[in-house]
């Protein structure tokens, strides 16, 4: 992720896998000090499906 998206270089993200059964995993991201909603533009960008909560 960090390859992908340099905006996370000198964060430590925590990244949690979620798996549900007859559903796609999803997986979330938490780090502080970035912009959500930008950050899931660029990721969209990337064809990454982002949702900021």
């Amino acid at each position: 992720m960090k390859r992908r998206v340099p905006e996370l270089a000198g964060h430590s993200p925590s990244i949690v896998k979620f798996e549900r059964q007859g559903h796609p995993t999803l997986w979330r991201l938490r780090v502080q000090g970035v912009d959500a909603r930008a950050l899931c533009g660029r990721l969209r960008e990337k064809g990454v499906a982002c949702n900021a909560v």
